[in-house]
């Protein structure tokens, strides 16, 4: 079990790399947010953009919640007891969990700045 031990820590220090990525992601779409915003555009693109800035900032709070959670696995994962049977059910449960939540977030992180890209380019 200790092998498995470390495969789920080095799977949350690879997930704790992408949420960083998304975060930046993020944070670089609202700042071409913030650059269109300065341009002059119509009442309905300034709706889209402000869709766009209340979607990236959901994300945003979503990435958080996951970093804290992967955090917290982690901690689970350093525990002297952590391959012992019922701490080892719970941590591979969280794991599974994590794992899901981590490619729904992804694609879902993805999707979004897909239609944001394909928006603004139909719309300016």
């Amino acid at each position: 079990m200790t092998n498995k031990i470390e495969h789920f820590k080095g799977e949350n220090e690879s997930w704790q790399r992408t949420l960083s990525f998304l975060v930046e992601e993020s944070l670089y779409l609202k700042n071409r947010l913030s650059e269109i915003a300065k341009a002059d555009i119509s009442p309905e693109m300034l709706d889209e953009l402000e869709y766009f800035q209340n979607t990236f900032l959901n994300k945003e709070t979503a990435l958080s919640i996951m970093q804290n959670d992967i955090v917290d696995q982690l901690g689970l994962l350093t525990e002297p007891k952590a391959h012992d049977g019922e701490l080892f059910d719970r941590i591979s449960q969280q794991q599974e969990k994590l794992r899901k939540d981590m490619a729904a977030m992804h694609k879902e992180f993805i999707d979004i700045r897909v239609q944001f890209n394909k928006t603004m380019i139909d719309k300016l």
